[in-house]
């Protein structure tokens, strides 16, 4: 999935569950959220209706049931480091874009992001965040957003 300073990461993003590897294999830390299972909202459900109907699809009712009841990714699996070398996943929940920052194998938190759907569709760069959103306007032309965020650290 991705690299930390210390090695790299592997993770399941069903379980929100990461391991921490040094270069030589061996496992350092797992880090486990212990949320359970992440559930699409029903405000995503419709979000991904209405992106079948753009391309002339639809989904059956059936297939509406089955997303509601399998388990949605909690974050994307790209992991990336930013200029200070921390590890950052992104992630959504409950129509909610959020970011959960590590120093190694150690949690920092989560921050949220202003971000309607932002999926796989982000990346990092030294002190940038770049997320593709949906619009914030239901009425926009645009099919999708780029949102730009500066890191800041506190010292």
């Amino acid at each position: 999935m991705g690299a930390w300073y210390g090695g790299f990461v592997l993770g399941d993003s069903r379980t929100h569950s990461l391991g921490f590897f040094d270069w030589s294999g061996t496992r350092v830390a797992v880090y486990e959220q212990g949320l359970g299972l992440n559930r699409y909202s029903d405000a995503a459900i419709e979000r991904m209706v209405a992106d079948f109907k753009l391309v002339g699809r639809t989904l059956s009712p059936v297939a509406k049931q089955r997303l509601r009841d399998q388990a949605a990714p909690w974050f994307s699996i790209r992991i990336r480091k930013d200029g200070l070398e921390r590890t950052w996943l992104i992630g959504e929940h409950d129509g909610s874009a959020f970011a959960d920052v590590f120093v190694g194998p150690d949690y920092l938190g989560r921050l949220l992001i202003p971000c309607n759907s932002v999926g796989p569709n982000w990346d990092l760069q030294g002190e940038w965040l770049a997320v593709v959103c949906k619009p914030d306007d239901p009425s926009s032309m645009d099919d999708a957003i780029v949102k730009l965020f500066r890191i800041i650290s506190d010292g």
